[in-house]
């Protein structure tokens, strides 16, 4: 009879078995690391609130803040700024129609006083004071389809595209 601390761990353990024991330990470190790449990037908010979900793209002087990441049937914002000529009292922001069509606007704030429809933009006239530089405007919208979202931004000269990645 053989000592059992002198013993190999390997005899005690046929090949084909320490081969399963191998692939199971594999496939446990690959899980393991699955999950601490969905912690970390819910962490850093790929699925929600975070320092990754929110995102300001310019052009000139007009901004558009975005959430990157948003869900379906979920409110949003979006936060336009756009500059405003010296001595206008209007002000007008045009969003590109394949974004609105696939989103539906819970509220606009400032109110615009007139919203006109086009085949590929949609135009929001705001009254604005006659000394204001700049205007500000927060719309509160929900998606209404799963996948990539791309919009765009017209103020003036202005263009800037934005993308948002919609999660079911």
């Amino acid at each position: 009879m053989s000592d059992a601390s002198s013993e190999d761990l390997h005899a005690l353990v046929k090949p084909e078995q320490l081969a399963h024991m191998r692939q199971g330990w594999r496939l446990q470190q690959i899980g393991w690391a699955l999950i601490a790449i969905l912690v970390l990037a819910g962490a850093a908010g790929v699925f929600g609130r975070g320092p990754l979900s929110w995102t300001t793209r310019s052009a000139g002087a007009a901004a558009v803040e975005y959430e990157r990441f948003i869900r379906r049937d979920a409110p949003f914002t979006l936060r336009f700024s756009v500059p405003i000529p010296a001595g206008s009292t209007r002000a007008e922001l045009n969003l590109a129609r394949r974004y609105l069509d696939r989103v539906r606007i819970l509220s606009i704030f400032p109110t615009p006083v007139r919203t006109t429809s086009g085949a590929e933009t949609t135009t929001f006239a705001f009254g604005i004071e006659p000394a204001a530089k700049a205007l500000t405007v927060t719309i509160h919208a929900e998606a209404n389809e799963i996948g990539s979202l791309n919009g765009e931004l017209a103020a003036g000269d202005a263009r800037i595209p934005f993308h948002q990645l919609v999660w079911p």
